[in-house]
């Protein structure tokens, strides 16, 4: 019997975030025959996908939280053994961005063959010293311990892996399973979505003020909140501020994304910064016009997406979703071919070509 390539997927944890999505996706459309996947975690409690991880025969190891450099220590010293004791592996495929050549580099140590960093994010330049210092070292790491460089699109990889090595990166489109998103009919209204963490780089409290704009052109505007982080309280305490209670539901973390994208019209993102959201991908899946911040990679954009400047007002943005809705711009087409791309079913078969070629040479 032919022997099984053996994976490990290295993240932050298996939170109901994009990154994990992904990579659980990724995992399920593998063929059990040839793979064996375990997940390494740096956290020290149980996981949202915890359960459904192990239920499908996947070993998972954790480590600790990277809170402090003791914890940040334990957490190298921990992987190397459980990479001694549970190996051999032949392929780990790390996605804690930044994080990833240190990863990679007791991958190295402990005799792993392809060391596979996956970017996921992209953010903005710094003109902090010590971020700029950071950043290079870390790239130093990545790029000396990677033999293979992954990105879900060119902005995180320009990112992670910096100009000199981005000629020798791939990228590797977030992947859903399209089916479960096709809609045939939709009900006309003013039902707005956004999906993702509570975090800084979301921009929620824009969201907020975005959604208080559009209600003084549409008083019964409405929008669904899926997800939860640390940015709640602001948001709670900004709804109120601008009295748009009765116009914004908090529904935290949700499993059924596909059901709600159905019941909704449209879909706000105005972040920050972005990799390549998989939430926006899976909206333009179900068919929502989707507006965006001009900081969304491009590589995104399946003709659903209107991109408004992250440098305009929340009035300004207000303005140009009325015009849209209103039918005074042109009205936005789904490109079949270009949402094609990120069939669970492509993305995966890249991944498992990448590590049935490099990890048997």
């Amino acid at each position: 019997m032919k022997k099984k390539i053996r994976v490990l997927e290295i993240l932050h944890g298996l939170a109901p975030a994009g990154t994990e999505a992904f990579v659980l996706n990724t995992v399920d459309h593998l063929d059990n025959n040839k793979y064996e996947v375990s997940y390494l975690i740096a956290v020290d409690k149980r996981q949202y996908h915890q359960d459904e991880v192990e239920r499908k025969g996947h070993n998972v190891y954790m480590t600790n939280d990277l809170d402090g450099k003791v914890k940040l220590l334990k957490h190298f010293v921990r992987m190397y053994k459980y990479l001694k004791k549970y190996g051999p592996f032949d392929v780990c495929h790390s996605h804690m961005d930044f994080f990833n050549g240190l990863n990679l580099m007791v991958a190295f140590f402990a005799g792993v063959k392809l060391r596979v960093s996956h970017s996921h994010n992209a953010g903005k330049i710094e003109d902090n010293k010590v971020v700029r210092y950071y950043r290079m070292m870390m790239r130093w790491f990545i790029n000396t311990f990677a033999n293979v460089r992954l990105g879900c699109s060119d902005d995180a990889n320009k990112f992670l892996y910096g100009q000199k090595y981005f000629n020798k990166t791939k990228v590797i489109y977030n992947g859903i399973d399209l089916g479960r998103f096709f809609v045939e009919k939709r009900n006309k209204g003013l039902d707005f979505i956004t999906v993702g963490r509570m975090v800084r780089q979301k921009n929620c409290l824009f969201i907020v003020e975005i959604i208080a704009e559009l209600k003084k052109i549409y008083p019964e505007v409405k929008l669904k909140w899926v997800g939860d982080g640390d940015e709640r309280e602001k948001i709670v305490n900004k709804i109120a501020e601008l009295e748009v209670e009765d116009n914004i539901e908090l529904l935290g973390v949700r499993k059924d994304i596909p059901l709600l994208l159905k019941d909704v019209n449209f879909f706000l993102m105005p972040s920050l910064f972005e990799g390549l959201p998989f939430a926006l991908v899976e909206a333009q899946a179900s068919g929502l016009p989707c507006f965006i911040s001009d900081a969304v990679p491009q590589q995104t954009n399946s003709g659903l997406c209107m991109s408004i400047p992250l440098a305009v007002p929340a009035s300004e943005w207000a303005k140009n979703i009325a015009d849209y809705i209103d039918g005074r711009l042109p009205q936005m087409q789904l490109a079949q071919k270009e949402i094609e791309k990120f069939d669970i079913k492509s993305s995966s078969k890249t991944v498992a070509e990448i590590y049935a070629q490099n990890s048997l040479q």
